[in-house]
């Protein structure tokens, strides 16, 4: 566990940490949360469809290719929402402490 200083600076890089724990665990969401739930899907839909009776190959091509495509839309998704909440606000914390470090800018 980080330990920061009671002071202006403390206070900044505290904040930048957050973000950066905010930013890794959106990113971590998409694989350990979504991603099984997709291959339980998979594996539901895939067991339907040899229930049904043998079905044709084409079955399990197009399955495969809207679980690919589905899974692919979600995670450019959820990391254009990422750079869009959290990026601009980790490049502000970054201005801020640049500012401080050097007051002349």
């Amino acid at each position: 566990m980080e330990t920061f200083d009671s002071s202006l600076r403390g206070n900044l890089e505290r904040a930048l940490s957050q973000t950066d724990f905010q930013i890794a665990l959106a990113r971590d969401i998409v694989w350990w949360g979504l991603v099984p739930v997709w291959l339980a899907g998979a594996l539901w839909v895939g067991t339907l469809l040899q229930l049904k009776a043998a079905p044709p190959t084409w079955a399990y091509v197009v399955m495969a290719a809207l679980l690919i495509g589905s899974l692919g839309f979600v995670v450019v998704q959820k990391q254009r929402s990422i750079t869009n909440r959290f990026e601009p606000r980790k490049r502000e914390l970054e201005s801020l402490r640049a500012k401080l470090a050097d007051p002349q800018r």
